[in-house]
């Protein structure tokens, strides 16, 4: 045996002298003196720090650094590397822990939501255990239900009489409104004598235009026209020497009717007139007093007028217009020898 060697008295393992732990059986020498431990120690301490730990980053695996000096990793022959510690982090299992956590907290949600809505808002009291003993008495069951509020139930309105409305109308060249003129609702139209244009301000909402009057062969106009819708506030028009007939199969409104104010008309021959100047702007029906000429104003394509008036000749001449409307700064112009009466409508 060599004089720097010594044999580990478990495995026989030969090593240099002085070292503290077998590197073949890791068994700690009893022979080391305790001045060669602390000494050792000392040195360790020194080169690595007292009390050193090595770990992974998460602290998975670790080896006592006291148990196998670094010194004799780095010089002993036969050193074999220690066989690490694992601890299993429980990092993942947290992790893993809150969708569970949640997912149980919303199913237990949904079924507390359930469970009410399935209760209909009753609150029910639980039976009462009977009582013990010699005239004890059982409890009954009792039910309490929320009250309910009541919902009012809505009355269909009253639809309207318009039995006593007439259903048939003769109407001559001018404007009339529904509601106020004649009834709105639904009419069948047909042209009595003369020819013209015929107009409702839905024309193209389930109204019509159409040239109408008595048919002369030549297929341009037309004498009735079924199903006419004519709603409130509707305008029919009509114009020449046309006179209409409606007929209503279903009245929807009543109408108010116009008053003239007879005492407040005025007469106007051949001139050029400024409403607002030379008379009150309003809705005027207008005759013809005598001679025959032409009557137009400025305002013709909203409610004024170009009409033929004159007297004794309806084949070509109109002699009135009902419900002419006259803004004002609007120019009336009478042409020909013809004299026109003007009615203000109030």
């Amino acid at each position: 045996m060599s004089k720097n060697m010594v044999k580990c008295p478990k495995c026989g393992k030969m090593m240099a002298e002085g070292s503290v732990v077998c590197p073949s059986c890791r068994t700690r020498l009893a022979s080391a003196s305790s001045g060669q431990t602390r000494a050792a120690n000392s040195q360790r301490q020194q080169t690595i720090g007292p009390g050193y730990k090595k770990a992974s980053l998460h602290g998975q695996q670790q080896y006592n650094e006291t148990a196998f000096p670094r010194s004799q990793r780095q010089y002993n022959p036969g050193y074999r590397q220690p066989q690490y510690q694992t601890q299993h982090s429980n990092v993942g299992v947290k992790k893993q822990t809150w969708p569970i956590i949640i997912l149980i907290v919303v199913m237990a949600t949904a079924i507390i939501a359930i469970a009410s809505a399935s209760s209909g808002g009753r609150n029910i009291k639980p039976e009462a255990s009977p009582k013990s003993g010699a005239g004890a008495n059982t409890a009954e069951e009792k039910t309490t239900e929320s009250p309910v509020a009541e919902t009012p139930i809505e009355k269909a309105p009253e639809q309207e009489d318009f039995s006593n409305i007439a259903t048939e109308y003769t109407l001559a060249a001018g404007y009339y409104v529904a509601g106020i003129d004649i009834p709105a609702g639904v009419f069948d139209a047909e042209a009595v004598s003369g020819k013209g244009f015929i107009r409702s301000s839905n024309a193209y909402n389930g109204g019509f235009s159409e040239y109408f009057g008595i048919d002369d062969g030549s297929d341009l106009y037309t004498q009735d026209f079924k199903n006419v819708k004519f709603p409130q506030f509707a305008i029919l028009s009509i114009d020449s020497n046309l006179i209409a007939k409606l007929t209503y199969k279903d009245i929807k409104s009543d109408f108010t009717g116009r008053i003239y104010d007879e005492a407040s008309a005025f007469d106007l021959g051949p001139g050029n007139y400024i409403v607002g100047e030379d008379f009150p702007a309003g809705i005027y029906k207008l005759i013809a007093n005598s001679g025959q000429g032409l009557v137009s104003t400025s305002n013709i394509s909203y409610g004024g007028i170009c009409e033929m008036i004159g007297v004794n000749d309806p084949e070509f001449y109109i002699d009135g217009f009902w419900n002419a409307v006259l803004e004002d700064d609007a120019e009336l112009s009478v042409t020909g020898g013809v004299n026109i009466k003007l009615i203000p409508a109030i």
